[in-house]
């Protein structure tokens, strides 16, 4: 799990202009995704700006970039994906009902 703690000494983030300045090694993939290697590990640029706002960041998170510029950096344009780590919830609760385990009170819509 990616961390704040293990970036924001190597990172600098502007969030409302979207810039960035960093010791870390930043390469372009051929999709047009900004990486960055932090302690190792390559990650999108986009979960290491995601993590340097939010604190950290779950392995299986997705982030996206909402107008689809690979580019915009800026905290309003990225936004948290869950529908993996839901997956991954749902197939290692296969059986469990959530509807019928709702709350008293609650129904399903």
């Amino acid at each position: 799990m990616l961390k704040r703690r293990h970036i924001r000494r190597e990172l600098k983030y502007d969030k409302i202009r979207g810039l960035i300045t960093t010791s870390y090694p930043v390469s372009m993939q051929e999709a047009g995704h900004m990486r960055v290697k932090v302690n190792g590990k390559s990650y999108r640029m986009v979960e290491v700006l995601w993590c340097y706002v939010h604190g950290e960041l779950h392995e299986h998170a997705k982030i996206v970039q909402l107008d689809g510029n690979k580019l915009n950096f800026q905290i309003d344009n990225l936004a948290l994906d869950n529908s993996k780590i839901i997956s991954d919830a749902l197939s290692k609760n296969k059986g469990y009902d959530f509807v019928s385990d709702l709350p008293r009170g609650f129904n399903h819509v």
